[in-house]
């Protein structure tokens, strides 16, 4: 799943200094690589921070607090205590979080600094290692849809060696039976790469959310 992100962080309320950026379910292994395009201005202080559902909402009570001391309390409240996993974001790099258990998670991104405004703009890219772009939840789905197309082009193939066998006494009704097949064969195979080649390295049933703030 790709989520490409363009938020003004205002650490001058809590409400404002944090960010929720998606849901994922990760399985083990599965990774969170986020890259900042833009934080404006580049000294500032944003973290991604990426818990199991149920132990992180935006806003987050630690946003605006000063660089260490909301640095601190991450990672004593959220890091050590709630299975929560955070980095610091910097202009320009990628930072990779691998996960090391299977979980659903909330991924927001907060402003440290006291008392700022901040532009952040970046992607996040969520990859399980079976699924690709998939959430563990959604991935018997994304195998069904490809056992469909398995099936539907058995179904042509058994179809098409009948009426082969029997062109000459084809009649235009036998055209008929065969056009629903074709079209739903051509619409699954579309669907599917169409989708595959959006996302890249995986096939997402889900989408390509883009958040604008």
């Amino acid at each position: 799943m790709i989520t490409n992100v363009g938020v003004r962080l205002d650490s001058t309320a809590t409400a404002t200094a944090s960010a929720e950026i998606s849901t994922f379910g990760f399985a083990k292994g599965g990774t969170l690589d986020v890259t900042a395009h833009e934080i404006t201005p580049a000294s500032a202080k944003v973290w991604a921070v990426s818990c199991p559902k149920g132990e992180l909402q935006a806003p987050l009570d630690a946003g605006g607090l000063g660089s260490q001391t909301c640095a601190a309390m991450i990672a004593a409240d959220y890091v050590a205590t709630r299975g929560c996993q955070a980095a610091l974001l910097s202009n320009q790099q990628t930072v990779r979080i691998t996960k090391t258990q299977k979980s659903r998670e909330v991924t927001i991104v907060v402003l440290c600094d006291a008392n700022a405004q901040v532009d952040f703009s970046g992607t996040f890219v969520k990859l399980n290692p079976k699924s690709g772009h998939v959430g563990f939840e959604y991935a018997p789905a994304a195998r069904m849809f490809a056992g469909f197309i398995i099936i539907w082009v058995i179904v042509f193939a058994v179809k098409g060696a009948y009426f082969w066998k029997r062109r000459d006494a084809l009649t235009w009704l036998h055209v008929l039976l065969l056009a629903p097949v074709v079209t739903r064969l051509v619409w699954l195979c579309l669907l599917y790469t169409s989708d595959a080649a959006d996302e890249g390295l995986g096939v997402d049933l889900g989408g390509r959310p883009i958040i604008k703030k």
